[in-house]
């Protein structure tokens, strides 16, 4: 019975259907007697996914006690993020670095968190090493330029809004 749920989930989060996929892995808590590390992972993930940002929390500190893993770190610093806790989303975003540094999508999220905070210079940082990661990502160029804005640097905003832009054209053609 637990597996029916758990083949559930999984078809459930497949689909997107976030909601449902959260049920059956709720139920296959609650009859399996072992629980896995992708289970905790992927209920967390969903969670974070539909603002339920303290049950997400708390799956991924029980899903890094199985294996410390850059991706539940990084959703447990989006987690925090969504709970206007920045200070702590910076700690869990570099955990997830010191794991795996080619991510940037955790540079971007750490990123992000130093921006909420009016740190510019460290947002810059992360930004930046996103975009030297992959410089054809038009997100990367355009969250250097948003924080270059914010730090009054106009010119390398406009420099970076126009390369955003470029790469966005190129991207959805």
């Amino acid at each position: 019975m637990d597996k029916d749920y758990l083949e559930l989930a999984l078809a459930y989060q497949y689909k997107g259907d976030s909601i449902d996929a959260i049920k059956n892995y709720e139920k296959t808590l609650l009859f399996i007697k072992k629980p896995t590390y992708d289970i905790y992972r992927n209920l967390a993930k969903l969670y974070q996914k539909t603002e339920q940002y303290e049950k997400a929390i708390a799956l991924a500190d029980t899903a890094i006690k199985y294996i410390a893993d850059s991706n539940v770190y990084n959703n447990k610093g989006a987690a925090l993020v969504g709970l206007g806790h920045y200070a702590e989303a910076i700690v869990a975003f570099q955990k997830a670095l010191d794991i795996n540094s080619k991510d940037t999508m955790v540079y971007q999220n750490m990123g992000s968190a130093y921006g909420s905070l009016k740190q510019y210079p460290q947002a810059l940082e992360c930004f930046m090493k996103a975009y030297n990661l992959d410089s054809t990502d038009a997100n990367n160029a355009y969250y250097i330029a948003m924080t270059y804005q914010n730090m009054g640097n106009v010119i390398n905003a406009k420099y970076y809004l126009d390369k955003a832009n470029k790469l966005a054209t190129i991207q959805h053609k």
